[in-house]
């Protein structure tokens, strides 16, 4: 259990709540944060980089399993207290284990390939994810008291709303616009032990059809037509489906558009610096523009008829809100950089991806917590019904 917590993928399981699966496809903080940072750090052959990445694996996954096997003789029901002192005795030396492996991973600087800077943003926007999902769960089990009759139930629930990541996959949507990004799956891959570890809990893309990179412009583009539903609403549908389709319809379009514009941008190509921070300049001010209209479409929407639907609404505007002023401010500290000294500029980068990233962190508890504050059951059992939101739950 704590192995698969504490690797690529985090207590694999079907998402079954709605606003958990919103928030995870609003913020594809892994795009973003590879978009905007520098690209000074040291090159190395793809080969070799594998080579370094899977020893940090190795050790990192030494350390979850020795963990792991302290946990087998855990009884929550029996020994609520032994089993909370063995978990947090165990969470403490993985995220020891996952300091390691984050120096590690800088050390190794990134692949000498055209997806190289892609690649390392995506394993250090997974990893510092990895890590808030450990001291996020450590706290929550902190909190528990071994006393309460329902202990064994409550810390079950602080592993059932773990949410869901798919790191394979990340690094396959970076291979589906560089083809050189395979390189480092399949390198991961030939080393199943590697695999185990990073891949742990990834959907097997191994079968899946080779997609046709797609040829980026160097500037951003404009996002692309918002997808129509899957269904029209049928004039009959209850408010709950109205709600339901609506965020699922809105959300899917977003991601797309936001996925859109990420994949127009083409580094590779920009020798100057002022050129570069236009761009960044023009893709932030796309991005502001677009989550504005996914505020708006959330805005419309029907107040939900289930209990504290008005509120549930109301966090839901004020979430999407939050999303509006991370592009916005994001915007505007790019306007600010130093586009007449490269090393200021890459520096600028770094800490504008940075930004986003912890930013993007912080809007993730705002989504989440209406799924704490509120009863949204009624409408997570619509939204896994719904064709329009299959796309959320996969």
């Amino acid at each position: 259990m704590v192995r698969t917590l504490l690797t690529s993928g985090p207590l694999r399981f079907r998402r079954t709540s709605l606003i958990p699966a919103v928030l995870a496809a609003t913020l594809p903080a892994a795009v973003l944060f590879a978009a905007c940072s520098g690209n000074d750090a040291r090159k190395q052959p793809a080969e070799a980089w594998v080579s370094d990445v899977c020893n940090l694996a190795a050790a990192y996954g030494k350390v979850a399993d020795t963990q792991g096997e302290r946990l087998n003789d855990i009884d929550p029901k029996k020994d609520p207290k032994g089993t909370k002192e063995t978990l947090l005795s165990a969470f403490s030396a993985i995220e020891d284990a996952r300091a390691e492996f984050s120096k590690g991973l800088e050390k190794a600087g990134e692949p000498d390939l055209k997806s190289g800077h892609e690649v390392v943003g995506v394993f250090k926007s997974h990893d510092e994810t990895s890590k808030k999902k450990l001291l996020d769960t450590r706290k929550a089990i902190e909190k528990l008291d071994t006393k309460s009759d329902s202990f064994a139930t409550d810390l079950e629930n602080i592993f059932d709303n773990i949410k869901e990541t798919d790191f394979k996959a990340a690094l396959q949507k970076v291979a589906d616009k560089e083809s050189d990004a395979q390189e480092i799956i399949d390198g991961i891959d030939a080393d199943a032990d590697c695999a185990d570890v990073l891949f742990s809990g990834s959907d097997d893309l191994a079968e899946a059809p080779t997609p046709t990179p797609r040829t980026k412009t160097v500037t951003a583009a404009k996002p692309s037509p918002t997808p129509k539903a899957r269904t029209t609403v049928k004039p009959n549908s209850s408010v709950n489906e109205k709600w339901v389709i609506g965020v699922c319809v809105a959300t899917q379009s977003f991601t797309d558009d936001i996925e859109y514009l990420s994949d127009s941008l083409n580094f590779d190509t920009v020798n100057d610096p002022a050129e570069l921070k236009q761009m960044m300049v023009d893709f932030l001010d796309d991005t502001a523009s677009r989550s504005e209209q996914f505020k708006r479409e959330i805005d419309r929407l029907p107040t939900p008829d289930v209990k504290d639907g008005r509120k549930i609404q109301a966090a839901m505007s004020d979430a999407a809100g939050q999303v509006v002023t991370l592009f916005k401010d994001s915007a505007r500290d790019a306007r600010k950089l130093d586009a007449g000294n490269t090393t200021k500029l890459m520096a600028g980068l770094d800490a504008l991806g940075s930004n986003l990233n912890a930013a993007s962190t912080d809007i993730e508890d705002a989504f989440s917590q209406i799924d704490q504050d509120y009863d949204t059951t009624e409408l997570s059992r619509i939204a896994n019904k719904v064709p329009e939101c299959a796309g959320l739950f996969n």
